[in-house]
């Protein structure tokens, strides 16, 4: 879908987009960045492929998701997203999710000499040969990747890490209607008990909208906040909480008051929301 390869001074942005079911003999299904720098804001990439590393994304230069979501991709190695080289390649407010890797990193694959930046985002249910919770992020050179305030399959215990969480983010349906990952139709939006809600890291650069163009820093007020930053606190992932617990785009207290949920304990909270 995107070769950026001739000069260190290529400066590529790409805004609401969805780059699906691309595929690449070497590396980067949907994007790769071999030069320059690619900055990516609320954009989906699913379902591509690489023979290669990076099935969504391969960076040897500079680039960024930011509220993103990565799923359903396939690679030889880091099937989500893959850093080279040196380059640095920084992830916020993102979620990367059923991707399958053939060999290591089924989210993301750090082999360079470079940095690689993870900041209130998503890695879970990932693949790759090594198993669905080892390999959520793979690396095989140092520096390690900086991974904070982040919600992470099997943990990430490393130096590197501070504020991570190993919780089922409770994603409303991940593959879609359809059954399948890597289409248009994945939800991984975050029911109402997620411990990924206010759990992110607000003090970081943002964007003032999610994937979805909704605002961030909603307050979900029945829920504690564990991240950092300026209240209310942001979630991690791609898709902030926007107090529809149930994803049946309505708000909760209108579900309440209309008598279509139940809020026994009186919470605000409607009972099929309520953590099982």
């Amino acid at each position: 879908a995107l070769c950026v390869t001739n000069s260190m001074a290529s400066h590529v942005e790409l805004v609401d987009c969805t780059l699906l079911a691309n595929a690449a003999s070497g590396e980067g299904g949907a994007v790769w960045s071999a030069a320059g720098t690619v900055i990516m804001t609320r954009c989906r990439l699913l379902g591509n492929w690489a023979r290669g590393s990076g099935g969504g994304l391969a960076n040897a230069s500079d680039a960024v998701l930011s509220n993103c979501l990565v799923s359903g991709n396939t690679a030889r190695l880091g099937a989500g997203a893959a850093n080279l080289t040196s380059g640095t390649l920084t992830i916020r407010s993102s979620t990367l999710s059923g991707n399958i890797s053939g060999e290591l990193g089924g989210g993301l694959y750090h082999a360079g000499d470079g940095a690689s930046v993870v900041t209130s985002s998503i890695f879970w249910g990932n693949t790759s040969s090594c198993g669905a919770t080892a390999t959520q992020i793979d690396s095989d050179k140092d520096p390690v990747p900086i991974v904070r305030y982040s919600c992470v399959q099997g943990g990430w215990t490393a130096a590197s890490g501070e504020a991570n969480i190993d919780a089922d983010p409770a994603f409303l349906d991940c593959e879609g209607a359809d059954n399948r990952l890597g289409t248009v139709d994945d939800n991984p939006r975050l029911w109402g008990y997620s411990p990924a809600i206010d759990a992110g890291d607000g003090a970081v650069p943002e964007e003032t909208l999610d994937l979805d163009r909704n605002p961030r820093h909603f307050d979900a007020v029945a829920t504690a906040d564990t991240g950092t930053g300026v209240a209310p606190v942001i979630d991690m992932g791609a898709f902030e909480y926007q107090g529809d617990c149930n994803g049946n785009g309505r708000p909760d207290a209108q579900d309440i008051a209309r008598g279509g949920s139940k809020d026994s304990d009186q919470d605000g909270i409607p009972d099929e929301c309520v953590a099982p």
